[in-house]
């Protein structure tokens, strides 16, 4: 249990560095792939996000507290969720295969989000409007929910290759 909340569970979390919108995401003791969140400022839960269906390893907030960052321990989909309404803002596919991530960091404007791991690659995601017209959003309608799902990602803006496999972690300037 978590100290200052009496609720979350130790290990995975982040707390926001804005002042304004200062918030603490913990993992949910009921279920490893939900995030409760809370207002710092006020000491009052808002929101329980179910992030992802497997256990969540990692979480980051951008620098202005308004957006959150998560991957499980498939590391296979990186989620940004908008605060404090907890909605999914972004779905990103980093690979097929199941990595650790080892960072997630957005930009100081919040535009580009990058996602390194215990692979060889580090990946760049473009923060931006969300395309209405993706295949999912067409076809959301009519196909069952798992296909939909795997059809919702997006892919990498960028990536780079590191020489060797080993831990890293990424920060973008601007």
């Amino acid at each position: 249990m978590c100290v200052w909340c009496g609720v979350c569970v130790v290990g995975v979390g982040d707390l926001s560095p804005s002042s304004e919108n200062c918030f603490l995401a913990c993992l949910s003791p009921q279920n490893a792939g939900d995030l409760l969140i809370f207002d710092a400022n006020s000491l009052q839960a808002k929101h329980v996000i179910p992030a992802h269906k497997s256990p969540v390893t990692i979480v980051s907030f951008n620098e202005n507290g308004t957006l959150l960052a998560t991957a499980s321990d498939k590391g296979t989909v990186i989620r940004v969720f908008s605060l404090p309404d907890g909605q999914v803002r972004y779905s990103f596919r980093r690979g097929s295969f199941p990595v650790t991530i080892t960072s997630l960091s957005f930009s100081r404007e919040s535009l580009y989000l990058t996602v390194s791991s215990d692979s060889d690659t580090v990946h760049i995601f473009k923060l931006g409007q969300v395309d209405e017209k993706s295949t999912s959003s067409m076809l959301g309608n009519y196909l069952p929910g798992v296909i939909n799902e795997m059809l919702e990602p997006s892919r990498h803006f960028a990536h780079l290759k590191i020489p060797e496999k080993s831990y890293n972690i990424c920060a973008l300037n601007k």
